[in-house]
């Protein structure tokens, strides 16, 4: 075969291979299903070191609006504190009024109040959340 031949065969076989890339997700795709807590396992770029992830838990920004009904939607950001190992084990009740969460318990430290704020910011279909949790003991 011309050398010729063998350039056109790859650009042939690029045009070819590059869209299935694309619609496949690339070569390391690692989808998970995120339907049941809406929260994503995708590192935040956004979050650095000892923050906690105070930029979010991995979730895409509130652009994409998502409608979801309150009891789903409250549903989901119990499931969101449930998968975080710093907050799972505290009692949180998570109250949803037309997509906004109102988070009430007892956390034995400011952090942890803060992180649940976090969490469930971060569910998809929040709108915003008043965290009227407290400091200190059970």
């Amino acid at each position: 075969m011309k050398i010729s031949n063998l350039k056109k065969l790859a650009c042939i076989t690029a045009i070819v291979l590059a869209p299935l890339m694309v619609f496949a997700g690339g070569t390391n795709s690692t989808s998970q299903d995120k339907a049941s807590t809406g929260q994503s396992n995708d590192p935040d770029s956004g979050s650095k070191e000892g923050d906690m992830g105070a930029a979010g838990v991995g979730q895409s920004s509130k652009q994409d609006s998502v409608m979801v009904d309150d009891a789903t939607l409250a549903t989901n950001v119990q499931n969101a504190i449930k998968a975080d190992p710093n907050i799972q084990n505290i009692d949180i009740k998570a109250k949803v009024s037309k997509g906004v969460v109102t988070l009430t318990g007892v956390a034995s430290d400011s952090r942890w109040k803060a992180r649940a704020t976090v969490v469930a910011n971060s569910v998809k279909g929040v709108k915003s959340v008043k965290n009227n949790m407290t400091i200190g003991h059970k």
